[in-house]
C-alpha cells in the first residue's frame, strides 16, 4: 500500500516525496463542521498507513510536510487535469488571478460569518477589515508551491510545525481586535508575516513578537518586499511581549496559552483589548479580554478553534 497522506484536495506521496494526482482526496468533514472535538475546523484529512487508518485535524498534519521538504499540488474529482511534459506546461498563476481569488476568498469570509452569527453575535465583519484581506497578498506568505491554495478558506503549513491560520479566523479576530489608524498593536506568533500585514493596514504600528528565528527572518523579509513599514519584528518569547515599546492599545495572540500571560495583560492600557485562543488542547476558545480603568478584566469566550501552543523559554 502507498503511504501517502490527503489534505483536502492535496494527496503527498510520502514515499516518493513529491506530489500525486488520485483519486479518494475527498474531504471527511464538510468545512465549517465540527471534529470529533467538537472544535470549527477548515476539514479533517484523512491519513493512510501501511498498518491502517486514522482522521487528524489538518493543522497537525500539514505542519509535517513542509518540515520534509514536501511539495503539494491540486487535484480534484471531476477536473480539467493539465499534461504535463515538454510543450505542455501549464503558465504560472498571474498577479491578476490571485486578485479574483482573494475576492472570493473575502466573499467566502462573508458567508462563513453569517453561518456562524448566532455564536459570534453579529452577520457581519467591519468593511475596513474586508478591505485589508481584499489587499494584502495571501499567497506572498505562504511557501510558493503552496500559493495556488493561498486563498482557500484552510489553514497552511509554514514550516516548524506552524501554520497560516484560515483567512476565516484571521479576519473575524482583527474584527474583534478592532485596530484604529492611530493604535499601537502587539502581535505575539509573527508567522511569515501576514496578520501583522493585515493589522498593519489598520493600525498606526505593529510590534510582533516570533520565537523561531527562521520564521521571523522570512516574515521581515515578506514584509519588506510588499513596503510594509509599519512593523517591527523581534524573535524572542511572545508570552513576555515586547516592553520596550509598551504600553500598547490592544494585543492579538496567534497561538493558544492556557492562561492569559500576565506580561501581556501588564503591557496593554486601561481600557485596551486582548484578542487570543484560550485553553487546553481539547478546549480551546476565541477569547476576547477587555480591560477596565481599573485593570480589571472581562472575558468573552465566541467560538471553539485549534492553534498550535504558545511556545515559552524557560
Amino acid at each position: 500500500m502507498r503511504r501517502g497522506f490527503t489534505y483536502g484536495t492535496v494527496l503527498v506521496d510520502l514515499e516518493r516525496r513529491r506530489p500525486v494526482l488520485a483519486a479518494g482526496t475527498a474531504l471527511r468533514a464538510p468545512i465549517g463542521t465540527r471534529d470529533p472535538s467538537g472544535a470549527r475546523v477548515g476539514a479533517l484529512v484523512n491519513v493512510t498507513y501501511a498498518r491502517g487508518r486514522s482522521k487528524i485535524p489538518s493543522h497537525a498534519n500539514m505542519a509535517r510536510c513542509q518540515r520534509c521538504g514536501l511539495r503539494a499540488t491540486l487535484s480534484f474529482v471531476g477536473q480539467y487535469v493539465p499534461r504535463t511534459g515538454v510543450g505542455h506546461a501549464m503558465k504560472p498563476m498571474s498577479e491578476a488571478h490571485f486578485t479574483i481569488l482573494r475576492r472570493h476568498m473575502v466573499e467566502v469570509i462573508g458567508i462563513q460569518v453569517d453561518l456562524a452569527s448566532e455564536e459570534l453575535g453579529k452577520a457581519a465583519l467591519d468593511e475596513r477589515v474586508l478591505a485589508a484581506m481584499r489587499n494584502v497578498p495571501r499567497h506572498r506568505f505562504v511557501p510558493f508551491f503552496l500559493a495556488p491554495l493561498a486563498y482557500q478558506d484552510t489553514p497552511l503549513p509554514i514550516g516548524f510545525d506552524k501554520t497560516i491560520s484560515q483567512p476565516f479566523i484571521v479576519a473575524l479576530m482583527t474584527d474583534l481586535l478592532g485596530p484604529e489608524p492611530h493604535e499601537s498593536i502587539l502581535e505575539v506568533g509573527t508567522g511569515l508575516g501576514y496578520q501583522a500585514a493585515v493589522l498593519a493596514e489598520l493600525a498606526g504600528r505593529v510590534w510582533s513578537v516570533e520565537i523561531v528565528e527562521e520564521l521571523a527572518g522570512q516574515a521581515e523579509a515578506n514584509l519588506r518586499q510588499l513596503g510594509c513599514s509599519d512593523v517591527a519584528i523581534r524573535i524572542g518569547d511572545g508570552s513576555r511581549g515586547w516592553r520596550e515599546h509598551a504600553p500598547y492599545d490592544r494585543a492579538l495572540l496567534t497561538a493558544a496559552a492556557e492562561r492569559l500571560p500576565p506580561a501581556i495583560l501588564d503591557q496593554i492600557i486601561p481600557r485596551g483589548r486582548i484578542v487570543l485562543p484560550l485553553g487546553p488542547d481539547e478546549a480551546q476558545w476565541l477569547t476576547v479580554v477587555d480591560k477596565g480603568a481599573d485593570g480589571q478584566t472581562s472575558v468573552r469566550k465566541l467560538i471553539r478553534v485549534r492553534f498550535s501552543r504558545l511556545e515559552t523559554v524557560v
